[in-house]
């Protein structure tokens, strides 16, 4: 091999063409090569002191450095990397790129697409690495390139349901399971959700079934409660008064449970359908709407173990008795002697003290001689305070009765006496606590030698001139 060399030692070796003149290296016959002698760096810079550099390392595996001098940058307008690698380089530091070409992806200043017919963009993390959106400062959006919907699948929408954002104003979000899949919500707070058919259960059976009215103006709301106090489901809208309907399937019944209570409101009701009803579980206890409109308690007994709450002046119960036979009496009611007209009495037991009873007795009565009295009084007696009730009141020495007195100044007269009224039963007589009462009609005349008789006219002549009569006591039970 040929060489120069410079005579004198660390001397340089210059090739200095003519002019514009160039080094020429090769033979122009075949690739030409620049090489250091012997193991050595080969190393190619300018003449200035401040210049830049290429050092081709010596060795195998040895590097090629290119090295630019201070802000200095290496400037390659165009690069065929045929299965290298570029590491440790940050691309567009001091002038932007205005375009990247990988494979089939382009970068194109804020745009990333693929450049094949219908290429994917697979954004592929490491591991359990995860794909982040946003800047950490901000929420994280993903949106579709124009007005076009978003569409989220998997496996490239094979076997997957799909969450689809419909674009364009008050747009729907469709949440579509695969097959028989579902769409499971946890924790969810929705706002306002809108349900077209039905809400199922975990086994994806129906649990609560919906029917749109597209008039709607009146709704059903649900609140739940805290400690101590009642969840409620409420009747609610537009209108004023609003009903609540629950109804069945065929001849199905709607049940309540054991600890059942109705509301406290004072107008709080229960609407039965014309010939419906309510009927307690296993028995044939139950309360009747008829078609009629009236109200059946069917099988009910009303009592301190199943009661029954009607409002103010409404009868809870009725006892009657009729006498039809005749009686006499020769006591004398001013002296303070009573005959009890046998027949004409009545039992009950209230159901409670601020009740009332009302009471009405009709009795056909005479004296047997003109100008002689008959009178007659109700008595009450049991649970409380026995004594004489609806009797007129005191003055002078005059009789108390409830009905009576002296007769027309004619024989045998027979007078029809209507006579009761209505007494509490908290009153002082009988000032009722508990047990049965008992109410009677009892008469008597003025004198023991006149006799007072009932349900008789005349005298004991049995004659067709003269009449028989019936008398009558009705006792009722008003809520009070």
């Amino acid at each position: 091999m040929a060489k120069f060399a410079a005579k004198d030692s660390n001397k340089n070796i210059t090739l200095s063409p003519h002019g514009t003149g160039k080094v020429v290296v090769g033979t122009g016959a075949a690739d030409a090569t620049v090489q250091s002698d012997g193991n050595h760096n080969l190393v190619l810079q300018t003449g200035n002191s401040t210049t830049g550099s290429i050092s081709i390392t010596d060795g195998a595996n040895g590097n090629i450095a290119i090295t630019p001098n201070g802000t200095g940058e290496v400037d390659i307008s165009k690069v065929d990397i045929d299965a290298g690698a570029i590491d440790g380089v940050t691309i567009g530091t001091n002038s932007e790129v205005t375009e990247l070409r990988v494979d089939n992806i382009k970068v194109d200043g804020n745009t990333i697409s693929s450049t094949n017919t219908d290429g994917n963009i697979s954004i592929t993390p490491n591991g359990t690495g995860e794909l982040v959106v946003g800047s950490g400062s901000a929420s994280g959006k993903i949106t579709s390139s124009g007005a076009h919907d978003l569409v989220i699948d998997t496996n490239s929408g094979t076997n997957s349901g799909t969450i689809s954002i419909v674009d364009g104003a008050n747009g729907n979000i469709n949440i579509t399971p695969n097959g028989t899949g579902r769409t499971v919500i946890t924790n969810a707070n929705l706002t306002s959700p809108q349900l077209t058919t039905q809400i199922n259960d975990s086994n994806a059976n129906a649990l609560i079934k919906v029917t749109a009215n597209t008039g709607a103006v009146n709704e059903i709301s649900v609140a739940n409660a805290g400690t101590g106090e009642v969840p409620s489901i409420t009747s609610t809208g537009d209108d004023t008064s609003v009903n609540l309907l629950l109804d069945c399937k065929g001849n199905g019944e709607v049940s309540f449970g054991a600890n059942t209570n109705f509301s406290s409101k004072t107008d709080a009701k229960i609407m039965l359908p014309t010939a419906g009803g309510i009927h307690q579980s296993n028995t044939s206890t139950e309360i009747l709407m008829e078609s009629s409109g009236a109200v059946t308690l069917k099988n009910t007994a009303i009592d301190s173990s199943n009661s029954i709450t009607f409002p103010d002046g409404h009868i809870l119960q009725v006892v009657s008795a009729q006498k039809s036979d005749s009686q006499n009496s020769s006591d004398v009611f001013s002296s303070g002697n009573w005959t009890d007209a046998t027949g004409l009495s009545v039992s009950l037991t209230p159901s409670s003290a601020t009740n009332y009873l009302f009471i009405q007795s009709n009795v056909q009565g005479s004296n047997r001689t003109s100008s002689y009295a008959f009178a007659t009084r109700l008595y009450i007696s049991g649970g409380g305070t026995d004594g004489a009730i609806l009797i007129g009141d005191t003055e002078g020495s005059r009789s108390r009765v409830s009905a009576g007195g002296p007769n027309h100044a004619q024989n045998y007269v027979l007078q029809s006496y209507a006579f009761g009224g209505r007494i509490r039963l908290n009153d002082t007589t009988p000032n009722w606590s508990s047990g049965a009462l008992t109410i009677k009609v009892q008469f008597a005349t003025n004198n023991s030698g006149n006799i007072a008789q009932i349900n008789r006219a005349g005298n004991e002549s049995n004659s067709s001139a003269y009449t028989t009569t019936t008398s009558n006591l009705t006792v009722m039970e008003i809520k009070g």
